[in-house]
């Protein structure tokens, strides 16, 4: 499900189901906030943007899709650890999806694997999530890892 959006962050402004130059934030649904990152570095960071607006709303779970990187920006990692602490702290679910082999290997190398939960991909990621949606305290059957 889609809804058109308007968005408005760092005094640029947008509509439609995507914003952004260097990312896409999508609103998948009422519950769910999907980030696409790409190669290009973000301007004005926009997963601490989205880490502020999970803080003020309270109101979603956040889906990174990594499928477009091929290797971390610089900030990724930090603007990662604000977002999940950020998305914990309202009780709302931060996953990572289609993250590489050498991506992955980076998050353990710098000892965070534990702190995030990993998807295979973008399907995988928001079927777990509507499922932890609709029933908030039965584990979901899609196949999610802890590195």
């Amino acid at each position: 499900m889609h809804r058109q959006v308007t968005y408005h962050h760092a005094g640029h402004r947008g509509t439609g189901d995507h914003w952004g130059s260097a990312m896409g934030i999508q609103n998948v649904s009422k519950d769910v906030l999907l980030i696409t990152l790409s190669q290009e570095r973000p301007k004005g960071n926009d997963l601490e943007w989205a880490a502020r607006q999970v803080r003020l709303r309270g109101d979603r779970h956040i889906v990174v899709d990594f499928s477009l990187v091929e290797f971390l920006p610089p900030g990724t990692l930090g603007s990662l650890m604000v977002l999940q602490r950020a998305a914990s702290a309202v009780d709302r679910q931060l996953l990572l999806c289609a993250v590489s082999p050498g991506i992955l290997r980076v998050f353990r190398r710098v000892g965070l694997g534990g702190l995030f939960r990993f998807a295979d991909d973008r399907f995988t990621a928001l079927k777990s999530i509507e499922g932890h949606v609709a029933h908030p305290k039965e584990p979901s059957s899609a196949r999610l890892t802890e590195h």
